[in-house]
């Protein structure tokens, strides 16, 4: 626990000082997004690896194998999987699983509505 109240505070100072060398920064190596999206891998293996003793332990229609936690993981976007590896319960990393669904899906559905009102 206190590895991810270091990580979390180390994150909260790196964002911080983002915006003060926002004007002298082209790419930045300190970006955590950037840092997430280089090392995605390894990121998702961390998390799958620290939340498997947990997974047998849920509900039957909450449980999810090592395979689909890690592949879910993947599809997260960069902002979404570094708030997973920061999640302190797993409750956490179900509710960021459960909001990128819900985006996916509505983000089909408006293309899905925007290709059938377009004339032919």
């Amino acid at each position: 626990m206190n590895t991810r109240f270091a990580v979390g505070i180390s994150v909260t100072l790196l964002l911080g000082a983002e915006g003060a060398f926002a004007q002298v920064r082209t790419i930045d190596s300190t970006d955590p997004l950037l840092a997430i999206e280089q090392n995605r891998a390894s990121v998702v293996q961390r998390i799958v690896s620290e939340w498997v003793d947990v997974l047998p332990a849920l509900p039957t229609g909450r449980r999810l194998t090592r395979e689909q936690l890690g592949d879910a993981l993947a599809g997260l976007r960069s902002d979404r999987l570094l708030a997973a590896s920061l999640a302190g319960s797993f409750s956490t990393i179900e509710a960021l699983l459960a909001d990128s669904r819900v985006e996916s899906n509505t983000q089909r559905v408006a293309t899905k509505r925007s290709v059938m009102r377009t004339p032919i």
